[in-house]
């Protein structure tokens, strides 16, 4: 019995997490900086949350993936001793000293996108079938694009400020094309799994056009609005890395250098222009 778990155990493969921690933690620091926040207890302990719940979400999600049945054991989720200390270190430190230090605003996002990100890989039995809402059309790209979006809210710690909004869109859109991106290489993977990505709904050259029409919508949406001129340029720079991200991942569709750090380097690029702009007094806020 022993013997099999831990042959279960050892072939779950888990994907490198270095792009997906930096890309969640730049978004959180836009927000951060955008709601002109300054207390390093509250940063470090935002910071600390977010790699704890990229680390289980997509830990948990990798050994659900490879399971034959798709099923969640929990059994082989805590043979790592890995998980078993993230997991303690977020129940015992973690949540206690976010409900001292944190708004319950903040709180109360954070807990939905855990609750949300969780539900996104765990299977359900619904008669003979196996249901994931990351099997569903549509519904896997939105729900990726607003939780990681809403790391914009929670590092700003507020949600009524037009810049948070629009930087919560925009992020939340780059993200919803940035998950697209990545199912494009996995569309073979994906088809025998049953999972109705767009690669697999609408063929790779659709889903290219569709992704690129997507990315330059915003831009053209926030020149009609009328935005000022340096949000725009804010918007503008990391649209046009994307840009070039589409159309090289539509050359070359399996090369994962456009589906991985490329991909996930869009977000850093939104801390970058943001701190970029501001550093430089261009953002009048």
């Amino acid at each position: 019995m022993a013997t099999n778990k831990s042959k279960t155990t050892s072939k779950v493969k888990f994907k490198n997490l270095f792009w997906f921690f930096l890309a969640s933690t730049s978004l959180l620091l836009t927000g951060f900086y955008a709601a002109e926040q300054s207390d390093p207890i509250t940063l470090s302990l935002l910071i600390w949350c977010n790699f704890l719940g990229v680390f289980l979400v997509y830990r948990l999600n990798d050994i659900i993936d490879q399971n034959a049945d798709f099923s969640f054991n929990i059994r082989n989720f805590f043979s790592y001793t890995l998980h078993k200390v993230v997991v303690l270190q977020l129940l015992f430190v973690a949540i206690p000293l976010v409900l001292y230090f944190i708004d319950p605003f903040v709180f109360l996002i954070l807990a939905i996108a855990a609750v949300i990100g969780t539900l996104y890989s765990i299977s359900f039995k619904i008669g003979g079938s196996i249901f994931r809402l990351k099997n569903v059309f549509l519904v896997k790209n939105i729900l990726i694009g607003v939780i990681w979006g809403s790391l914009v809210i929670i590092g700003a710690g507020q949600a009524d400020d037009p810049l948070i909004h629009l930087v919560f869109i925009f992020a939340s859109i780059q993200v919803f094309i940035g998950g697209i991106i990545r199912d494009i290489p996995d569309l073979e993977k994906d088809r025998q799994s049953g999972v109705k990505s767009f690669p697999v709904v609408i063929g790779i050259n659709a889903t290219v056009l569709f992704i690129h029409f997507v990315n330059l919508s915003l831009l053209f949406y926030c020149i009609f609005q009328k935005y000022d001129q340096i949000l725009l340029i804010f918007i503008a720079v990391p649209t046009a890395w994307r840009a070039l991200n589409i159309y090289l991942l539509g050359l070359a569709p399996k090369n994962s250098n456009w589906s991985q750090w490329m991909n996930l380097f869009t977000c850093v690029l939104i801390l970058i222009t943001f701190l970029t702009l501001v550093n430089y007094d261009i953002i009048n806020k």
